[in-house]
C-alpha cells in the first residue's frame, strides 16, 4: 500500500483522470489486444511495483485502443460476479453520489480529490488473489483508459459501461462523464433515449451536472466539430424539443454544420413535422401545403433558406457575368472571388470558370504568379468542366518557363499541355523552340565531328607520309 501511495503522489496533486496502456509506436498498427490483456495483468499482479507501473501507464492510451477496450469491458460485464464486485466497492469505496458543489470546487485539470477516486481506493487495499477484486480493479482501469482517449466514440463506449454495470458503477461513472466534460455530450445525449429508464435518468443527471441539460445550452461551445457530433445525437435521439436549435444552425455559413443540422432534422422524421411547418410558413409568408411529409417540408423549406442566404452571392455572381460578357475581365474576377467568399460551395461556381481562365490569359505575360492563382481558381471552382483542362494546359506552360528560367528544360510539360489543349499556341511555340535549339546542337555538335575526324584524317597522313619519305631517304 506505501508503494502504491507513492506511485500516486507521483502523478501530481490532481485526481485520477486516466488509465492507459503502454503500447510500442510499433505495434500500434496491429490488432493491441495483446498489450491491453499483458496491461491488465500488470495492473492486477501480485507485485506491488507492477501494479504501481501499470497505474502509472494510465496517461499514455492510445486512440487504437478504444475498440480492444470495449470488448474487454463487455467481457467482464457479461461474466464477472457483480454481486461479490458490489460487495468490494461497498467495503472499500463507500461511494457517494457527485453534487453540484463538488463539481464547482473540482481541480485545475478538471477532477476531483484523489479521495474519492475509486480506482485508486481499490487498489490500495490490494486482494489480487480475489477474483472480484480483480475484476473491479480491471474494470475502473479500462473505464479510465476511456476517459483518456477522450473521443466521443470513447464516451460511447463509456455509456454501454453503465449499461452493462448498471447502478453498482453508477457514481463512479457520474464522476468520469463530468472529467470527460462537453466531449460526452454526443454519448449522454444519445443515452437520454437508452430503453432502460435508469440509464435515461443517469444521462440526465450528469447532463445537469454539467450544465448542458437544455438543447441550447449543449450547443454552446467554439468547437465546431464536437457541435456537429451534438446536433447529429439529438437526431439520432429524436429530440424534438431540440429542433428549434437544429433549424437555427441549418443556415448556417459553416457547410460542415450546416449539413450536420438538417441531417438532425430529417433524422426526427414526423416528429419535427410541426416545428418544419413552423418554420416554413415564417420565412415564406405561407403555410406548407397539407400534403407534403417532413421529408418534402424539410427538402422545400431548406432550399428556400439556401435562396435567401445567396441571394447576395447570387447577384456578385451576375455582376461578373455581366462584366465578363463586356472584356472587363478584372472587375469580373472581384466579383466572383467576393461571391466565393460568402460561399466557397456555391451552386453556380463552375459558371465562374471561363472569366478566371480568360483572365489569367491576360495576365500571363506581365504577372506569372497572379496568372497562376486565377487558373487554380478556375481549376476549383470546376474541376471536372471543359475549362479545367485549358486552365491546367496553360497552367503547365507556366511551370515549364519557370523550370527553364533556371536552366532546367521541361519538354514534357509542354507535351502534356499540349494534350489536354491541342489549342494551346503557347506551349506549341515553346515546344518548336526547344526542339528547334536541339537541333541545331545537334548539327553543331555533327559539324564539330566532322572537322575532327577530318583534322585526324589530314594528321594521319602527313604522319604516314613523313614516315615513307624517310623510309626512301634511307
Amino acid at each position: 500500500m506505501l508503494a502504491f501511495c507513492a506511485a500516486v503522489a507521483a502523478l501530481g496533486a490532481g485526481p485520477l483522470q486516466t488509465a492507459v496502456a503502454s503500447v510500442p509506436a510499433d505495434a500500434r498498427a496491429v490488432d493491441p489486444s495483446p498489450q491491453l490483456d499483458a496491461w491488465l495483468d500488470r495492473l492486477v499482479a501480485n507485485d506491488a511495483s507492477a501494479r504501481d507501473a501499470a497505474f502509472r501507464e494510465i496517461e499514455h492510451t492510445p486512440p487504437a485502443m478504444l475498440a480492444a477496450i470495449a470488448d474487454r469491458l463487455a467481457a467482464l460485464g457479461a461474466r464477472a460476479d457483480q454481486m461479490a464486485m458490489s460487495a468490494v466497492v461497498t467495503t472499500v469505496v463507500k461511494p457517494r453520489s457527485v453534487d453540484r458543489d463538488e463539481i464547482a470546487g473540482r481541480l485545475s485539470d478538471g477532477g476531483f480529490q484523489r479521495a474519492d477516486d475509486w480506482l485508486v481506493l481499490v487498489m490500495a487495499r490490494p486482494s489480487p488473489d480475489s477474483a472480484p477484486w480483480r475484476d473491479l480493479v480491471a474494470t475502473l482501469g479500462l473505464s479510465r483508459m476511456l476517459v483518456a482517449i477522450g473521443t466521443t466514440d470513447a464516451a460511447r463506449a463509456l455509456s454501454t459501461t453503465f449499461g452493462a454495470f448498471g447502478d453498482m458503477l453508477r457514481l463512479d461513472l457520474e464522476r468520469q462523464f463530468v472529467i470527460m466534460g462537453d466531449r460526452a455530450l454526443p454519448a449522454l445525449i444519445e443515452m437520454r433515449r437508452a430503453e432502460r429508464k435508469e440509464q435515461r435518468l443517469f444521462a440526465l443527471k450528469v447532463l445537469e451536472a454539467l450544465g448542458k441539460a437544455i438543447p441550447g445550452e449543449a450547443v454552446q461551445t467554439g468547437d465546431d466539430r464536437l457541435l456537429v457530433e451534438v446536433l447529429r445525437a439529438y437526431g439520432r435521439a429524436h429530440e424534438i424539443d431540440a429542433a428549434r436549435v437544429m433549424l437555427s444552425f441549418a443556415n448556417g455559413d459553416r457547410r460542415i454544420i450546416r449539413e450536420a443540422a438538417r441531417d438532425a432534422v430529417r433524422d426526427l422524421g414526423a416528429g419535427g413535422l410541426p416545428t418544419l411547418r413552423e418554420a416554413y410558413e415564417n420565412l415564406m409568408s405561407k403555410k406548407a401545403p397539407e400534403e407534403w411529409d417532413g421529408e418534402t417540408t424539410a427538402r422545400e423549406l431548406f432550399r428556400a433558406l439556401d435562396r435567401a442566404r445567396l441571394s447576395e452571392a447570387y447577384t456578385l455572381v451576375d455582376e461578373g457575368l455581366a462584366a465578363y460578357g463586356a472584356r472587363d475581365l478584372e472587375r469580373a474576377t472581384s466579383a466572383f472571388d467576393r461571391a466565393l467568399a460568402r460561399d466557397p460551395d456555391l451552386p453556380r461556381r463552375a459558371e465562374m470558370a471561363p472569366g478566371y481562365l480568360a483572365w489569367a490569359r491576360t495576365l500571363k505575360r506581365q504577372d506569372r504568379g497572379r496568372a497562376a492563382t486565377a487558373l487554380y481558381k478556375a481549376l476549383r471552382v470546376d474541376p471536372g468542366g471543359p475549362v479545367a483542362r485549358e486552365a491546367e494546359s496553360e497552367l503547365l506552360v507556366l511551370e515549364a518557363r519557370d523550370r527553364t528560367e533556371h536552366g532546367v528544360i521541361d519538354e514534357a510539360s509542354l507535351k502534356r499541355a499540349i494534350e489536354l489543349d491541342p489549342g494551346n499556341a503557347d506551349a506549341k511555340e515553346a515546344l518548336a523552340r526547344i526542339e528547334a535549339e536541339s537541333a541545331a546542337r545537334t548539327g553543331r555538335f555533327s559539324w564539330y565531328i566532322y572537322a575532327a575526324v577530318a583534322a585526324f584524317v589530314a594528321v594521319a597522313g602527313l604522319v604516314i607520309a613523313f614516315a615513307h619519305g624517310r623510309r626512301s631517304a634511307r
